[in-house]
C-alpha cells in the first residue's frame, strides 16, 4: 500500500501519487490488480541512487532521509503555488489539492463510424471498461434523476436529431428511443428533455412545435404550436421550461414555453446556454454569428473585436412575464461555446476569448456580490466542435481537447493522462456516480 503525505492519497501505484505527483511512502510491496485496463502511474519510476544495486531498496536510514525529503518538497511545492497569483490577484492562503474522485466519466470514440462504443473510465480504480455500442452521439448528459447509472444521448437521425436515453453501462445495453426534432434541450439533471420542430409554411411563416418529456416520473407534456416570421436558433431547458432563440426580420431575442405562446424574455439577445436554476448565459445580437444549437455542430470562433461582452441573466421565475436586463461581466470577453456548468449552477466553464488568448474560461455566474472577472485556465487549440466539458459531483471539471484529458479544480489545471492502452476520448463526455 502507499500512502501520500500531501494529499493524503492512498492506494497501488507507482513511486509517485497520481494525484499530487509527489513521491510516495511505501508501507508494503505494490501488489497489482489485473483490471481491465491498467493505469499508467503519472512519473516514471526514479533510477536508484549512485552506488545502490539495481533491484535493491535502501536500507532504513536511506528510506527515512527520503521521507524527510519528500516532506520538504512538498512544503516547498505548496508555497510555490501559493504564491502564484494570476492577474495580480491576492493568493489564496492555501492550495487544496486535486479531490478523490469517485465516479465514472462516460466517454465516445468517435472515429468516422455511424455507430461507436462507449466507454467507462473509473478515476478511482484507474479502470476503462466497454459499455454499450450506440448511434454516433452529440451529447452525452448524465440522468442520475432517472437511475443512477442512466445517460440521456442525443444522435443525428435523417434530417433531425433524435433523443435517446440508457439505463445503464451494460454492455449489451441499447438506448430508448424518445423524441425527435430539429432541436433538442436537456435538463434538471437528465430527467427533462425538450425538442422544437420547425415546419414552413406560406411566405416567412413557421409553424413552430414545442414538445417537452419528463422522465421521472414519466410524462408527456402538452405540445405548443406557435407561428412566427423566421426561425428558432437554440434551445435551453431548466425544470419544465424551455427557452429558445427567435429570429426574426426586425429582432431576436430570447423567449420561453408558455401554454399557448412564446414569451419574450429578453430583446436583443441570443441564448448560450441555460443552467438547471434558470440562469442564462447569452449574447448580444449582432455581435457574434449565431448561437450554436444544442446537439449541432457550433459556429466558428468570433473575432473577439466583434463582441465586446458576454453577459449573464437571471431570470427570477420561470413564468414571469417582464424582461430582466442581463449583467455584463466587467471584463470583454468573447463566449464561443458553454461546455458545462458546476452542479450548484455558481459557475460555468467555457470555450472563449480574452484579449488574444483563446482557451478555457472560469465564469462567474452567482451575482450576489457582483460579478467577478472571466479567468483563463488553459489555452485551447482545437475548434470547438472537439472541445467537451463535464463536472463531476464535487464541483471538480473535466475537459477533453487537443488530444489530452484535463482536470479542473478551482483554478489548478493538471493533465490526467488515459490508462494505457485505453482508447482516449475525443467525444462527448457525462460524468455518473
Amino acid at each position: 500500500m502507499n500512502v501520500c503525505l500531501r494529499c493524503d492519497w492512498t492506494g497501488e501505484g507507482g513511486p509517485s501519487c497520481p494525484r499530487c505527483g509527489v513521491r510516495v511512502f511505501r508501507e508494503t510491496p505494490v501488489r497489482r490488480r489485473p483490471p481491465a485496463v491498467a493505469a499508467p502511474t503519472p512519473a516514471s519510476p526514479t533510477p536508484p541512487a549512485a552506488g545502490t544495486p539495481a533491484g535493491r531498496r535502501p536500507g532504513p536510514a536511506g528510506a527515512a532521509l527520503g521521507l524527510a525529503l519528500v516532506l520538504v518538497a512538498s512544503v516547498l511545492a505548496s508555497v510555490l503555488v501559493t504564491r502564484a497569483s494570476p492577474r495580480g490577484e491576492p493568493a489564496p492562503r492555501a492550495v487544496a489539492p486535486i479531490p478523490r474522485l469517485s465516479g465514472t466519466l462516460v466517454y465516445a470514440r468517435l472515429g468516422s463510424s455511424d455507430r461507436v462504443q462507449l466507454w467507462g473510465w473509473d478515476l478511482q480504480t484507474g479502470q476503462v471498461r466497454p459499455g454499450p455500442i450506440v448511434p454516433r452521439p452529440v451529447e452525452l448528459v448524465a440522468a442520475a434523476r432517472v437511475a443512477p447509472d442512466a445517460l440521456a444521448l442525443t444522435w443525428r437521425e435523417g434530417d433531425g436529431l433524435r433523443a435517446g436515453l440508457l439505463r445503464s453501462l451494460d454492455p449489451a445495453a441499447t438506448p430508448e428511443p424518445l423524441l425527435r426534432g430539429d432541436l433538442v434541450g436537456w435538463g434538471d439533471g437528465g430527467a427533462g428533455l425538450s425538442v422544437v420542430r420547425i415546419e414552413p409554411t406560406s411566405g416567412c411563416r413557421r409553424r413552430v412545435v414545442v414538445r417537452g418529456l419528463r422522465l421521472a416520473p414519466r410524462l408527456l407534456e402538452r405540445p405548443l404550436r406557435a407561428r412566427i416570421c423566421g426561425g428558432v436558433e437554440a434551445i435551453g431547458r431548466a425544470g419544465a421550461v424551455t427557452y429558445l432563440t427567435v429570429r426574426e426580420p426586425d429582432r431576436v431575442r430570447v423567449v420561453y414555453a408558455a401554454e399557448h405562446e412564446l414569451r419574450t424574455v429578453l430583446d436583443g439577445y441570443a441564448l448560450a446556454s441555460v443552467s438547471w436554476a434558470s440562469d442564462l448565459l447569452v449574447r448580444p445580437v449582432g455581435a457574434a454569428p449565431p448561437v450554436a444549437p444544442a446537439g449541432r455542430d457550433p459556429s466558428p470562433p468570433p473575432d473577439p473585436s466583434l463582441v465586446p461582452q458576454a453577459s449573464v441573466a437571471y431570470h427570477a421565475s420561470s413564468v414571469a412575464d417582464r424582461e430582466a436586463e442581463p449583467l455584463p461581466y466587467r471584463e470583454p470577453f468573447a463566449l464561443e461555446r458553454v461546455l458545462a456548468w458546476s452542479p450548484d449552477a455558481f459557475r460555468a466553464l467555457v470555450l472563449g476569448r480574452i484579449g488574444g488568448e483563446r482557451g478555457l474560461v472560469a465564469l462567474d455566474t452567482a451575482p450576489g456580490d457582483g460579478l467577478r472577472p472571466p479567468v483563463m485556465l488553459a489555452a485551447v487549440r482545437s475548434p470547438a466542435s472537439e472541445v467537451w466539458g463535464t463536472f463531476a459531483a464535487d464541483g471538480t471539471a473535466i475537459v477533453v481537447g487537443d488530444g489530452r484529458v484535463l482536470l479542473v479544480s478551482g483554478r489548478r489545471v493538471l493533465s490526467l493522462p488515459p490508462p494505457a492502452g485505453a482508447p482516449l476520448p475525443d467525444g462527448p463526455i457525462a460524468w455518473i456516480g
